[in-house]
């Protein structure tokens, strides 16, 4: 192996952590809404993000390991849970009339959600970008691993 695959190994490793970072900060800032704002159900807030970490990392995992068709399977459940719900944020952002202690009362819009709503299409985006870029490099490590 070439110490410019090496490199590229690297490279690859460092947007790896930048996407596990955007994703973290993105659960934490929509869950963090969530339960400030007193919703009952924040725990499904919480397992949708689990749900959404366990695609992301399946994909990613495998595309580190130099796969090629399995990590698209998983890219394409983890974009389409994505686009789920960045459109469940979406629609939680708008002032709304909520139910708090047998009381209707208006609920104050909820923007800090474009945050989060950002942060994780950036790394939907980022999941696609690694798996078309998938550098002959990481293939070539992945194969002589397998030889060995």
């Amino acid at each position: 192996m070439t110490s410019n695959s090496s490199g590229l190994i690297r490279f690859r490793f460092h947007i790896l952590v930048v996407l596990l970072g955007l994703f973290a900060a993105a659960a934490l800032v929509e869950i963090a809404a969530v339960f400030g704002e007193g919703f009952p159900d924040w725990y499904l807030h919480a397992a949708m993000w689990g749900l959404l970490l366990t695609y992301g990392f399946l994909a990613l995992t495998r595309f580190w390991e130099g796969k090629r068709f399995r990590p698209w399977i998983y890219s394409v459940i983890f974009v389409a849970l994505s686009s789920f719900w960045i459109s469940v944020m979406a629609r939680l952002i708008p002032a709304s009339e909520v139910l708090r202690n047998g009381v209707l009362a208006q609920r104050e819009p909820m923007s800090i959600l474009w945050v989060s709503i950002v942060l994780l299409a950036l790394t939907g985006v980022g999941v696609v970008i690694l798996g078309v870029i998938v550098p002959k490099a990481v293939r070539e490590k992945a194969a002589s691993n397998q030889k060995q």
